[in-house]
């Protein structure tokens, strides 16, 4: 009899211990997903990255802000913003985010599907009555889907650059935005598609444009300028107040090129919401945090549903889409990188206009992000690693 008392109170106390552990556990793991974790680690590790790789890199300047949560763990520049004039980079230097701006577009876009104003899958000429192009290949112009214009599927033409990029405002000064579209819509229906809607992804910002289109005129907007329409729909109520599609010259970065300064380009109504915006990485922080949280911006204000959010990682393969990256969500170059795929999901979207690199990943399985900005050409593979390097730490640390 005292040996059985004497297994039962080992017994006892051999279960007693593995309940304390699994409770310990459970207090830790969910500690892990709040925002109680420092990331110093993180920090740490990814500060000494980022400044090894620029020297490698030659680069100029770099900001980068990480989120967790609800929270902007961490935000902070690295070199210089102007170089010449030994202005430093921080995290509220402004620089050009290029075609980070199309994600931008797209939320702005996808709060219209959510009211039921915009069907993704209706062609873009149902929007846009003006819209059409050269006989080439069988129900084409009805193939050419609003979510077609969003994950690079349209075969629409992605070259037509005409005065995107200057140090100018020409078609401002020639009458604006209107006399542009009148111009790309005229000149599409001249022109050929690359390939069969559906056919392949194909990067084209010309599809980002009338993506554009389609949000005002399905609002009831036509002819109201894009990038008023951007910064009423989203930068205002996500509270980003440093970002928008018109320049902001206010610590604002030199952008370099072999290393020298360049002029500000004026991103103008060519750009629209394919590439024309200025931000820096604390409002681009405020957008990660919406994404990784269904939609739900800091302070509680609601941008989108959780199943609306979603959508951005709805992707459409086809054959012919064999490239490893270039997995194309909406409005993402992939949704499903495969870096960081032991993570869950992982969206990525870059940007350039030479001298200005950009980048953004979002994992909202973590509900981890990072947004890195830079002003050199040099920068254009150093933004990979960084964001890479950070969230690879990030995932180890939180989880």
């Amino acid at each position: 009899m005292k040996n059985l008392i004497r297994k039962l109170k080992s017994s006892l106390f051999f279960w007693g211990l593995i309940s304390m552990m699994l409770l310990a556990y459970g207090c830790s793991s969910s500690s892990s997903d709040s925002n109680s974790v420092n990331f110093l680690t993180t920090i740490a590790n990814t500060t000494a990255y980022i400044k090894s790789e620029m020297e490698k890199h030659n680069s100029v300047g770099l900001s980068i802000a990480f989120v967790s949560g609800d929270k902007v763990v961490w935000s902070r520049g690295f070199g210089w913003a102007d170089k010449e004039k030994k202005i430093a980079a921080t995290a509220d230097t402004v620089y050009m985010l290029g075609s980070g701006t199309k994600t931008l577009t797209a939320v702005a876009l996808l709060k219209l599907v959510e009211k039921g104003i915009i069907s993704l899958d209706e062609p873009i000429a149902n929007y846009i009555s003006e819209f059409n192009m050269v006989d080439r290949f069988p129900d084409q112009i009805r193939n050419m889907t609003v979510r077609r214009s969003l994950n690079q599927h349209s075969g629409i033409p992605g070259d037509l650059y005409n005065a995107m990029v200057l140090s100018g405002a020409p078609w401002n000064q020639w009458g604006g935005c209107d006399v542009y579209m009148d111009w790309l819509l005229d000149y599409l229906n001249a022109d050929y598609p690359s390939h069969p809607p559906g056919q392949m992804g194909t990067y084209s910002n010309t599809a980002f444009i009338l993506a554009g289109e389609v949000a005002l005129r399905a609002d009831g907007l036509a002819g109201e300028n894009f990038p008023d329409y951007l910064a009423r729909k989203l930068f205002e109520p996500l509270g980003m107040d440093h970002t928008s599609l018109f320049v902001i010259n206010e610590n604002l970065a030199k952008g370099y090129e072999g290393g020298e300064p360049t002029e500000v380009k004026v991103m103008n109504c060519a750009t629209s919401g394919t590439g024309g915006a200025f931000t820096t990485v604390k409002d681009m922080a405020r957008f990660l945090i919406m994404v990784n949280n269904g939609g739900m911006g800091p302070g509680g204000a609601r941008i989108l549903e959780p199943e609306t959010v979603a959508m951005l990682g709805e992707s459409e393969k086809s054959p012919l889409d064999i490239d490893s990256y270039f997995q194309y969500g909406l409005a993402l170059d992939t949704m499903d990188d495969p870096v960081m795929q032991y993570a869950g999901r992982a969206w990525i979207k870059g940007g350039s206009t030479g001298d200005f690199h950009s980048e953004m990943e979002m994992l909202p399985d973590k509900k981890l992000g990072v947004t890195v900005l830079t002003n050199s050409d040099t920068s254009s593979r150093l933004v990979w690693g960084v964001i890479r390097e950070c969230l690879k730490q990030a995932v180890r640390e939180k989880y």
